[in-house]
């Protein structure tokens, strides 16, 4: 039934030309070359040290791999990470 009601929210987003991070509380990550990244609509911080910051986003967790990594605002909803960014994985 869950799956069903996301195909038909997908369905009126598109009919409707609408943002769709904005409408499922989606996260959306923006980067500045591999030495910034701003994650918005994240559910929380999970896990924090110098080399891996986990976040918590709707339906999954995120995982910035890198060196250096520090957090240099977290708000509610968004974070910006600064460091150097190796890798970022989805983990369901």
């Amino acid at each position: 039934m869950a799956k069903r009601k996301q195909i038909l929210a997908r369905k009126l987003i598109s009919a409707m030309d609408l943002p769709e991070d904005v409408i499922l509380d989606l996260p959306q990550l923006k980067f500045i070359g591999n030495m910034e990244l701003v994650v918005e609509n994240h559910k929380g911080l999970y896990e924090y040290t110098s080399s891996l910051v986990k976040l918590t986003v709707k339906g999954c967790l995120v995982s910035i791999v890198g060196k250096n990594l520090w957090i240099q605002f977290i708000g509610r909803d968004d974070i910006k990470i600064k460091g150097r960014i190796d890798k970022v994985e989805f983990q369901q």
